[in-house]
């Protein structure tokens, strides 16, 4: 064997045992012209970590840089033109893999002289960071979302106003955590069902326009609530995640129709009771929550437990200043202020025309002397029932305190109006009341008022109001009078007379004499 032919044995060994290292390193070598960036050689490692064959590359110089994401194109071109003989550059990019979508690509490249011919060339070598770059995007979205939701808890617990504080929440947790739905739903039961139902309370959606023409899946018969996995998960007070395609087949098709793509939900108690839940979804994307993020958004729940707990002492407290105790209805504050609010209707639209009702309960003392203040308490509730039932929206009843109720009649067209309402009352109040097993009848004495006397103070009505009813009282109770301003005066002159008689007993001014009387 002659000198050459060892040399020429010795450089096929080590080029074979070059393409040997070269197909089994992590990274793909390559080289490209530093005009034109046609592939000019590329290691057959590429085939591992990017799926295609070198020649697949090689045949059409140019194909590679038609995988680089189009997003990242023109800042690699850029990247290379910088290229130097001194020193290396380095960028990174998304590149298509054959099987598996983009990739991110660390490429490390320098100028160098071609070693054989005159010119230079670029060479480098590609790093998939796939995996590096998801964990650190990772750790990104996470920070992103914690710092939201520490923002989004600063609006429950210090915002003035709860409905929009959760709503600020909302929005600032969903563009954070890249959802494109927030829902807060409450459960309330009634008096019919044994389980609860699910009500919409808040909503936040990345797009303004939300169809309305899908019912949200959570809307679920109560007789079938319970079978629910989810609402099994939720009364445990644990998270719920779930792709769209493992819901039963009825949720399914509401979440498929609502191109919702993922679910999470996240239980909201308040005093130990299961009040509600948050829904988060994701629409043409199937998303599964890390541990991190769902422990993460459960603070945001557990901050709006609190935030929810005193919003409702807070109503509670507010409602309770507003509202009979006993029959829940507007107290004399409350429909005060309905009625200044009436009076206001009155200055902005002079057409505008109301009326109140005093009514005042006949042989109310009776009842209860004989029967005790249980059973005439439960009539008082009884009445106030009838009475809500029997108005339209936008009228109020309230109970004054006793026996005393009062109607705000908003928006009527004339007296005739305000007299058969009064008469439809009455009606209504003169059917038998059913407590226990008592029948209990009573009646009313109704007073009327109009807006159309010029008033310009809601005590004033209420007053008038009061007037008229007594007259009604006078004529034999069980009627209705209309207030006139016959009536103010007669009451004036009669108030007079007390006046005057109390100031002639006290001065001794009356002389007692005794008519005697013979058989």
């Amino acid at each position: 064997m002659t000198p050459s032919q060892l040399r020429g044995i010795l450089k096929r060994k080590r080029h074979s045992r070059l393409n040997h290292l070269y197909a089994a390193c992590p990274t793909v070598i390559y080289s490209i012209h530093p005009d034109t960036y046609d592939l000019t050689a590329i290691s057959q490692s590429v085939a591992g970590l990017f799926g295609y064959r070198d020649l697949e590359l090689l045949v059409v110089p140019s194909r590679w840089l038609s995988l680089i994401h189009p997003e990242d194109r023109v800042q690699v071109l850029e990247c290379l033109s910088r290229g130097t003989l001194e020193t290396r550059q380095e960028c990174q990019y998304r590149f298509k893999h054959k099987h598996l979508g983009y990739r991110w690509v660390h490429n490390i490249f320098q100028l160098v002289p071609q070693p054989h011919e005159p010119g230079l060339e670029l060479i480098g070598c590609w790093l998939d960071r796939t995996e590096h770059q998801q964990s650190q995007m990772e750790l990104y979205h996470r920070d992103t979302l914690l710092a939201a939701v520490a923002k989004a808890s600063q609006h429950l617990l210090t915002h003035t106003h709860f409905n929009m504080a959760v709503t600020k929440a909302l929005a600032v947790v969903g563009s954070a955590a890249r959802v494109d739905r927030i829902y807060v739903c409450e459960f309330k039961s009634s008096y019919q069902e044994a389980s609860p139902v699910s009500h919409l309370r808040y909503a936040w959606v990345k797009k303004a326009e939300l169809s309305s023409s899908w019912q949200l899946p959570w809307s679920v018969p109560p007789d079938l609530l319970s079978q629910r996995e989810w609402y099994q998960a939720l009364v445990r007070r644990q998270p719920f995640a779930q792709l769209t395609k493992n819901f039963r087949d009825q949720e399914r098709s509401h979440l498929m129709e609502a191109e919702v793509g993922s679910v999470l939900l996240l239980p909201i108690g308040v005093e130990e009771q299961l009040w509600g839940f948050m829904s988060i979804e994701t629409c043409h994307l199937e998303r599964l929550w890390s541990a991190q993020d769902i422990t993460i958004l459960m603070t945001l729940v557990a901050n709006l437990n609190g935030a929810l707990k005193h919003y409702q002492k807070e109503t509670q407290l507010l409602h309770h200043a507003f509202h009979d105790p006993l029959t829940d209805l507007p107290n004399r504050a409350l429909f005060l202020n309905r009625l200044q609010q009436s009076l206001k209707q009155t200055e902005r639209y002079p057409g505008f025309l109301f009326a109140v009702l005093f009514l005042d309960l006949d042989r109310f003392k009776i009842v209860n002397d004989s029967m005790g203040h249980g059973v005439g308490d439960q009539l008082l509730m009884a009445i106030a029932e009838r009475l809500s039932a029997s108005l339209r929206p936008g009228d109020t009843a309230s109970r004054l305190g006793g026996d005393e109720f009062v109607v705000l009649l908003n928006g009527i067209q004339s007296v005739q109006d305000a007299t058969t309402a009064a008469e439809r009352l009455r009606q209504q109040l003169t059917l038998p009341f059913h407590l226990g097993t008592r029948e209990v009848f009573i009646d009313v004495s109704i007073g009327i008022t109009l807006s159309n006397f010029g008033y310009q103070d809601a005590e004033q009505i209420m007053q008038d109001a009061d007037v008229a009813m007594y007259q009604a009282k006078s004529a034999g109770k069980g009627c209705h009078k209309v207030f006139n301003m016959g009536m103010q005066s007669q009451t004036m002159a009669r108030s007079q007379m007390e006046t005057e008689m109390r100031r002639a007993i006290e001065s001794q001014a009356f002389e007692l004499y005794y008519q005697p009387i013979f058989a």
